[in-house]
């Protein structure tokens, strides 16, 4: 499995709009609009890459509250995203691994 490292955003991305910015490995996901699973400690939600003007690709976290359950994250922090099943379902996990 194939696991994408992604520096978080400046901290009015994450605080106002919780996103996960995805560049260089555009390629490992759908296209924009297209929505895929991803798995978070959580639970699993429906989500999909977005793109608007001035901004990178970036996969929108408002309504799983992944932001919210670590608070301590911010602009230059790393996470993982690990492909479980090409432009269908993904794993989100901290850099650590921890949850």
């Amino acid at each position: 499995m194939k696991k994408v490292k992604i520096t978080l955003c400046p901290p009015s991305y994450i605080e106002r709009y919780q996103i996960i910015p995805i560049r260089e490995d555009r390629h490992l996901f759908p296209q924009d609009g297209v929505y895929f699973t991803l798995e978070t400690h959580l639970g699993v939600f429906p989500v999909r890459v977005m793109r608007h003007r001035g901004w990178p690709p970036h996969i929108h976290l408002m309504k799983t509250k992944w932001f919210g359950a670590h608070p301590k994250l911010g602009a230059g922090d790393e996470v993982f995203i690990e492909v479980i099943e090409p432009m269908k379902k993904y794993r989100l996990e901290l850099l650590t691994g921890e949850e």
